[in-house]
């Protein structure tokens, strides 16, 4: 389980590739797959591997 995103603690777990999240990066999931919108857009660019 990787942290994608220490502000808004949410971890992205293997349901979803690198290359989708790179693709969407107004729109993570979590663990359930559940889509969630992040406001800030320079904290989204911030993607740690």
């Amino acid at each position: 389980m990787k942290q994608y995103h220490s502000t808004f603690k949410i971890y992205i777990q293997g349901i979803h590739s690198r290359t989708d999240i790179k693709r969407n990066l107004n729109t993570v999931y979590n663990s359930e797959g559940i889509e969630i919108f992040l406001e800030n857009e320079k904290k989204q660019s911030t993607i740690q591997t």
